[in-house]
């Protein structure tokens, strides 16, 4: 209960600057997807269907803070990516890995924090993490200010704890469509 009032807090905390960070990542007016279309909603080459889990991920490469980030994954209808497996790490692992832009960030933010500053990560749905990735070495809250998470791409995309007002691009996830198309009668 604790974490999830800490976080409803940051997300207030954060709206009036989200405000200002949302120009320029929705297209205008009139040229928006049209809900519903491909198996996430929306135009298929912003979301990536995870076919085993039915969860959609789409890295966002605009640079924000950590509560910004989960603020903008809510505006799109969902969070920021919650990696509680093998497999939903590997996923996202490998949409970073394909981006084709270059990449002038130290990492992408996930969904998960130790807002309590005692090394207990929960991730934005507020389950505890159990399954981890973590770098050699973290978490270890470096300089007692690193409370976010990260996929670090210095370090083969493993796990960080990171400094949450640090401008990050980010990934965010959704759920998707189990199947698509007109079902059989």
């Amino acid at each position: 209960m604790k974490m999830i009032l800490v976080l409803s807090y940051l997300i207030m905390l954060g709206t009036a600057m989200a405000q200002d960070g949302m120009k320029g990542l929705r297209p205008p007016k009139g040229k928006r997807p049209i809900p519903g279309r491909g198996p996430c909603g929306g135009i298929d080459s912003e979301w990536n269907l995870n076919e085993k889990t039915g969860m959609c991920y789409q890295v966002v490469m605009k640079n924000m803070n950590w509560v910004n980030s989960a603020l903008t994954c809510n505006s799109l209808g969902g969070s920021l990516a919650n990696l509680k497996t093998h497999g939903e790490n590997s996923f996202v692992q490998n949409l970073v890995r394909s981006i084709k832009e270059s990449i002038f960030s130290f990492g992408f933010w996930v969904g998960a924090n130790d807002i309590d500053q005692a090394k207990n990560f929960f991730w934005m749905d507020g389950t505890k993490m159990n399954y981890t990735d973590w770098g050699k070495g973290e978490p270890n809250n470096w300089g007692g200010v690193e409370h976010c998470v990260q996929i670090k791409v210095a370090d083969n995309l493993k796990w960080n704890d990171y400094i949450c007002h640090m401008q990050l691009p980010f990934v965010c996830q959704k759920s998707g469509k189990k199947s698509i198309g007109k079902p059989k009668n």
